[in-house]
């Protein structure tokens, strides 16, 4: 019979920190990714930003691939370090199999990882969507004297709409996002009206802000290219405040299907976990001759 070897360290009456501190990371790193995934800022902002200066599109689920490829590859060469410290007097026969439990250990602590990291964004998708206030736009003239905590005032620039396409396999989707400029500051945005087109839209004519439709204020993100696409004509995108629309539970689409490809992956780590343990079994049985 072969086994690892791994020593285990004697028992010394004090619970080791360390899975605890382990565990705190990776919580740590769960919530900071599903924030970045959801507002679409920090690392992976800077990655659409620069994807759309450098090609004119952006593509968010391409960025969170790379930054998870980059931190699994981190993860795996650290621990790969870690067995080979702890089998450095251990045969060939052991290190092989001591190599071949950790990376079915490593699959299975992504597979988790990257369950709970979507999770963790369909948890900010619903507490936001659920906290969306409702919010009615009326043009500058208004009366002073009849506007309440519920109104905004502001003009929809429908001629100054951004679009962007959400692709779940043959599915596609098209937004706008006009922006609601303020009269006392002409060249600032600070929000973004969401509009769908219609179910026979042309394809080429922008569709218009319906202000006669209830809308809801939700705090969720805008897409990672608005800043610098308007800042090309001369306009100033404002910190997030906001974005208006007529539907909240669909503006956090793109959310979902982020959430959704994490899943895919996750189903996908565990089909490989299941592989490299029938690959350990039948490395175990060639090596066993060899341990005589």
């Amino acid at each position: 019979m072969i086994t690892t070897g791994l020593k285990s360290s004697p028992p010394t009456g004090k619970r080791s920190g360390k899975p605890f501190l382990s565990l705190l990371g990776a919580g740590a790193l769960i919530a900071y990714l599903a924030w970045e995934v959801y507002f679409s800022t920090g690392l992976l902002g800077c990655f659409s930003a620069l994807q759309f200066d450098s090609f004119g599109q952006s593509l968010p689920v391409l960025n969170l691939t790379a930054v998870l490829v980059l931190l699994g590859t981190a993860e795996f060469g650290r621990r790969r370090r870690r067995v080979y410290r702890a089998t450095r007097a251990a045969t060939q026969q052991v290190r092989t199999l001591a190599l071949a439990d950790d990376f079915a250990s490593t699959l299975r602590d992504f597979r988790w990882f990257l369950i709970t990291l979507a999770l963790a964004v369909l948890l900010l998708v619903v507490g936001m969507t659920l906290a969306a206030t409702p919010v009615r736009v009326v043009p500058p003239h208004w009366p002073a004297a009849r506007l309440d905590a519920t109104m905004m005032v502001g003009t929809p620039r429908n001629e100054l709409a951004s679009s962007l396409a959400d692709d779940l396999l043959t599915t596609r989707q098209q937004r706008f996002f006009v922006p609601l400029i303020e009269p006392a500051a002409p060249r600032h945005i600070g929000y973004f009206i969401e509009v769908r087109p219609a179910p026979k839209w042309d394809g080429l004519t922008p569709p218009r802000a319906d202000l006669s439709r209830p809308l809801m204020k939700v705090f969720a993100p805008r897409p990672g290219f608005v800043e610098p696409l308007y800042a090309r004509s001369g306009y100033r995108v404002l910190p997030m405040n906001g974005v208006l629309t007529a539907e909240p539970w669909g503006l956090a689409r793109p959310q979902m299907i982020t959430a959704a490809y994490l899943l895919i992956l996750a189903l996908m780590s565990w089909a490989a976990q299941w592989f490299q343990a029938g690959h350990r079994q039948n490395l175990a049985r060639r090596l066993e001759p060899n341990a005589a």
